[in-house]
């Protein structure tokens, strides 16, 4: 959901440049929401890890059948692809804003 918002916020900057509708109150307002962005995505990658490590120790610990494991794994690795979807995401918010700034 966070990423999807984060995708919407970049096309709005982009439609903002493709129609070249400027103003620098807003320019400050997207660094701000980027920053925002980024501390909710250093909140989202420490719950991932502490939920990584609670895998570690229930595979570690506890004797699960393989179709078990194999949940197990399909939930770890479903983490892993939408945290790096968030990343990609955040990656183009912060190129689309510069982009945008440097147009001012």
């Amino acid at each position: 959901m966070f990423s999807k918002d984060i995708d919407t916020k970049s096309i709005e900057i982009q439609l903002k440049l493709y129609n070249r509708d400027f103003n620098p109150e807003l320019g400050d307002l997207y660094q701000q929401y980027y920053k925002k962005c980024q501390r909710h995505k250093k909140v989202i990658s420490e719950a991932i890890e502490a939920q990584k490590i609670l895998y570690t120790f229930k595979v570690m610990t506890y004797p699960y059948s393989e179709s078990e494991l194999k949940a197990l794994k399909i939930s770890y690795d479903l983490i892993n692809s939408t945290f790096e979807s968030l990343e990609v995401s955040m990656d183009v918010l912060k190129a689309t804003i510069d982009l945008y700034n440097e147009s001012l």
